[in-house]
């Protein structure tokens, strides 16, 4: 048995099956196997890709198929899928025993139909109006813009370092690197590691220092260009800001 949760783009379908994944330990989300492009542009494990086609039960960007979409792709993931496909023993017969459960756009449930063997039931998830699906894909769409663009939340946390209000520049730092996915995650881990060194006393450390040593890292893309050296100053006191408040931003 396979269950398919399918519905348009952001009606929720992944934080379902994330909350059901956690919730009861019978099911488990499958691994896609993927090739990808490095940062030098080179494609990644393509021939061993090609060499298993066999073991998939779906696969995308095959021969003269277009990949598949990929709606759950985050700006900082280091390479772009070129050819994805799901090993048919991540759906059937799995190793650890427990039911797959995917979440997928319609044609991805589709091809899964024609898998042999495979026990498909399907769930359709969306919102309860066209009203609340619209302004869910409104905002999808500026947080993947602002994930597109660096530069815009740069800018985003420059304008609320703008605030005295320590806890007011803390929740709108924390949101817009919730925004940047799984790298605003690393930041504002980042953020609140640095703040707990800067704590404490013994080690000497303030805000500024760290900001110096970290600045050019977080937020300079090339340190030894000229526009990025005249960028560095502003970027050591927003950092020294949002270290500071580091400990309020994001969760544990």
């Amino acid at each position: 048995t396979v269950l398919v949760v399918c519905g348009p783009p952001g009606a929720g379908k992944t934080t379902l099956v994330d909350a059901l994944v956690k919730a009861d330990p019978r099911f488990a989300r499958p691994t896609w196997r993927v090739t990808a492009r490095d940062e030098t542009g080179d494609v990644v494990d393509e021939a061993a890709f090609d060499e298993n086609l066999d073991e998939l039960a779906v696969a995308f960007g095959v021969g003269d198929d277009a990949a598949g979409p990929d709606e759950e792709a985050t700006l900082l993931e280091s390479a772009v899928v070129r050819k994805r496909g799901l090993p048919r023993s991540e759906l059937l017969g799995r190793a650890d025993g427990r039911t797959a459960v995917l979440d997928c756009d319609v044609e991805t449930a589709r091809r899964l139909e024609s898998v042999r063997g495979a026990r498909l039931v399907g769930v359709w998830v969306s919102l309860n109006s066209l009203e609340a699906l619209r302004e869910r894909l409104t905002r999808l769409e500026a947080e993947r813009a602002m994930r597109a663009s660096p530069d815009a939340a740069n800018d985003a946390l420059r304008a609320a370092a703008a605030s005295t209000d320590d806890a007011a520049f803390a929740a709108e730092a924390a949101r817009v690197l919730a925004d940047l996915g799984v790298g605003g995650e690393c930041v504002a881990k980042l953020l609140r590691l640095l703040a707990a060194v800067s704590s404490e006393p013994a080690n000497k450390m303030t805000p500024e220092n760290l900001a110096i040593c970290w600045a050019p890292n977080v937020f300079v893309k090339s340190p030894d260009s000229p526009a990025s050296m005249m960028d560095l100053q502003p970027a050591i006191k927003l950092t020294a800001r949002l270290v500071g408040v580091g400990g309020a931003v994001g969760g544990a």
